[in-house]
């Protein structure tokens, strides 16, 4: 499996910690993010969740900084 594939599946293990069910937890979603973007800068969604998070924490900068990148690598794709 390559990189990309883990990067995936580390997305998928932060959609899982980002929902509305008992396992929601910012901090853990949020960590695995930011290994799906370790892993692969150009993951789909990635940026755009931890942007999320970033406004939910109230950092407005961050999130900002962060769906920027999401829309200079994928545009409006998502």
């Amino acid at each position: 499996m390559g990189r990309e594939a883990f990067a995936r599946q580390a997305l998928d293990f932060g959609n899982s910690f980002f929902t509305a069910n008992k396992n929601y937890n910012l901090a853990t979603s949020n960590f695995f993010y930011r290994i799906a973007l370790f892993l692969d800068p150009e993951v789909p969604d990635a940026w755009h969740q931890r942007a999320r998070i970033d406004f939910l924490n109230a950092d407005f900068d961050g999130a900002l900084l962060k769906i920027n990148t999401q829309i200079a690598i994928h545009g409006d794709s998502f």
